[in-house]
């Protein structure tokens, strides 16, 4: 259960990270004045997050965890891109990246982890953040294109970025294969291959088009 529990405690940090994170992100599109609905889903997502971490948490704890292993590193909780840039310009690599990168990522991969979770906490969970991903997705390529519409330059400047966003996401789950456990398919865990295996797939068939349809090629 050790595995378990390890894998519930990240789920909750990452989960409530990305709650601070858009957070952070509506604040600089409400300076920069982005579209109403925009403003609106955005605000949703934060939410959204905020009832995935709680979510995660019950079934950390349901899965016999600690409450006090559950520390927040506050200095992760800030938006860390092009810090001395223009907002629009930071808001256009935070939406290319942490949405249009890491939340399209997030839609199959919890799809694959829902389809053999049996444990009620882990359903749970998992039916609450596979119902919402979709949405976090569409948001940030929503974002991405009304921020592209008022930079000349934004074409350019995501070019630059862009295959860096790609290249980390997926060195960051092909860093899942490095282990052997695959144990916990009932609480929502899968072969750690599998991650690798996804990512590359949704990075060569969602991802890379959707960029290039945008003139940039990762």
């Amino acid at each position: 259960m050790r595995h378990i529990q390890k894998v519930w405690a990240q789920r909750t940090l990452a989960e409530y990270r990305s709650a601070c994170l858009t957070a952070e992100l509506q604040h600089w599109l409400l300076v920069i004045a982005v579209s109403p609905d925009t403003l609106d889903v955005c605000h949703r997502i934060v939410m959204d997050e905020v009832a995935h971490a709680e979510l995660s948490r019950e079934a950390f704890l349901a899965a016999g965890g600690d409450p006090a292993a559950l520390p927040l590193a506050r200095d992760t909780l800030f938006l860390p891109h092009d810090v001395e840039a223009p907002l629009e310009y930071r808001a256009l690599s935070v939406a290319a990246d942490v949405f249009c990168c890491g939340e399209t990522v997030a839609v199959p991969l919890f799809l694959a982890l829902r389809e053999d979770a049996t444990e009620a906490p882990a359903i749970e969970a998992l039916d609450r953040i596979v119902r919402d991903e979709a949405t976090h997705r569409a948001f940030g390529w929503t974002l991405l294109d009304e921020l592209l519409e008022r930079l000349p330059d934004g074409v350019v400047w995501l070019q630059q970025r862009a295959p860096e966003f790609v290249r980390r996401i997926a060195d960051a789950y092909d860093g899942y294969g490095s282990t052997t456990v695959d144990q916990g398919p009932e609480w929502g865990l899968m072969p750690p291959v599998r991650y690798g295996e996804i990512t590359r797939q949704c990075i060569d068939e969602v991802i890379r088009p959707r960029f290039a349809k945008r003139g940039v090629t990762v």
